[in-house]
């Protein structure tokens, strides 16, 4: 028998908490179940006197979404105080950057279990979806859907050897491999009676939850077999964590970064995972003065260049998040793999922090990228009940750019929800913000030589 996840109070162990953790990590004792919000297609927090003249959707964290044929398909989240929509089953998200606009779409078909904390990844014309918190059986699952992006219909595909299936969880995460292998790692649930072999795994020590706890599982499920396998790796692997990050970079190659364990962070390393070989590659820090940003969980991270794309020089834009001390980072980090090198990104100071949020590249080319970031935390719930947390229904487009002299990749333009599909100045980030960041870019590559030489 599971054990319910949703019933009674959440004991909040960190002032701020990922809507996943939230959720998933409910005490056992008896209480009310969430309660659904109204079927309106509008976000719960839109003024209702100043009626956009466009869908947009409801806020949420913990929801996924995935890149297919140049639109973002977004699923599942809880949208805070407003619970689980009735409808959310029923309907996809997209987002259309040709128009700026969201629209939603009802689908049919069996939908995923999986409406919270679940992991997803596109291969044209699907997207799939893996695990999460059963909203409507209060457990947590392990199952593998597809939706077909031109007919909008869901199918279970299900696995001929489903005891081989990694443990029922949420918070995981997953990238697909020569279009035929789904890759996942990691994530927090129900620990399996008969663990594998080839994983580790850490149980949960607060009252309450017991049976549940981390895992670091790197389980492969083949679309064309439909088979579960455990590829035997070789060198360091992460630790067990959820609300880490899990990136293809190029062809065979994935990034694990950040995650907690535990109620923190997990060491602040980068682990690089060749799936071609499965052999892990760890780095744990940088040479004396070299910057390293500071250890987080939720936050994002995206490929800089499009992973079959053959770019000689891969490197991964990892931003925001939540740091050790329950803090929203507003921070960007890029890392590039063949100088094993961390740089500080220049981001202006209107462009807030977020925590459990979801963010997509668009390769616009080779020097120009557009980031579409929706939904998550910004701020601390009232009273620190995430029961009273208002998700964000922001869809926030950040252009950056690596044409300067410098090479280095800056901020050139940020359009706000209010903004998105209405005409307006291209150049709405100032060219004085433009050159200041470059500037200050410069004088932090200066300061980096300077502690390289005196290291």
């Amino acid at each position: 028998c599971p054990v319910p996840v949703f019933e009674g109070r959440i004991r909040v162990t960190r002032r701020v908490q990922l809507a996943v953790k939230r959720v998933l990590r409910r005490p056992t004792t008896d209480g009310p179940p969430l309660m659904a919000s109204p079927t309106s297609n509008l976000s719960p927090d839109v003024d209702r006197g100043h009626l956009p003249s466009h869908y947009e959707p409801r806020g949420r964290c913990g929801h996924c979404n995935a890149l297919i044929d140049g639109k973002v398909f977004m699923w599942g989240g809880h949208c805070g105080a407003a619970g689980i929509p009735d409808d959310h089953r029923n309907v996809i998200d997209i987002y259309d950057p040709a128009s700026q606009r969201w629209s939603q779409q009802k689908t049919s078909g069996p939908s995923p279990p999986g409406l919270i904390g679940a992991a997803c990844v596109g291969i044209s014309p699907y997207m799939y979806i893996f695990a999460g918190v059963d909203t409507d059986a209060n457990e947590y699952c392990n199952t593998i859907h597809q939706l077909d992006t031109r007919s909008l219909v869901w199918n279970e595909v299900k696995a001929v050897n489903p005891l081989e299936a990694p443990m029922k969880k949420a918070g995981a995460r997953m990238v697909s491999y020569s279009k035929s292998l789904l890759v996942t790692m990691g994530g927090y649930g129900d620990l399996p009676d008969t663990p594998q072999p080839r994983a580790d795994y850490v149980a949960d020590t607060d009252e309450g939850y017991k049976g549940r706890g981390w895992t670091n599982e790197l389980g492969v499920f083949n679309l064309t077999t439909r088979t579960w396998s455990w590829p035997s790796t070789t060198g360091s692997r992460p630790p067990p964590c959820q609300n880490h990050s899990f990136t293809r970079v190029d062809h065979s190659r994935a990034i694990a970064y950040g995650g907690e364990q535990l109620g923190k962070s997990v060491p602040n390393f980068i682990y690089i995972l060749d799936m071609h070989s499965w052999v892990w590659d760890t780095v744990t820090g940088g040479a004396p003065g070299q910057p390293w940003p500071v250890a987080r969980a939720g936050h994002t991270a995206v490929s800089l260049h499009e992973a079959d794309s053959g770019a000689t020089d891969p490197a991964l834009l990892v931003m925001w998040g939540l740091d050790d001390k329950d803090g929203i980072l507003s921070d960007g980090w890029i890392y590039t793999l063949n100088a094993q090198h961390w740089r500080k990104m220049m981001l202006p100071d209107s462009l807030r922090g977020l925590a459990d949020h979801t963010t997509t590249i668009l390769h616009t080319d080779d020097t120009h990228k557009q980031l579409v970031a929706y939904g998550g935390l910004d701020e601390e719930p009232e009273d620190d009940d995430p029961d009273k947390a208002v998700p964000l229904a922001d869809t926030t487009v950040v252009e950056i750019d690596c044409s300067g002299p410098s090479g280095d990749w800056v901020v050139t333009d940020i359009i706000p929800s209010s903004q998105l599909g209405h005409p307006r100045e291209k150049d709405s980030l100032p060219r004085h913000v433009q050159l200041t960041l470059e500037e200050e870019m410069r004088h932090l590559t200066i300061c980096e030589a300077v502690m390289r030489e005196k290291g």
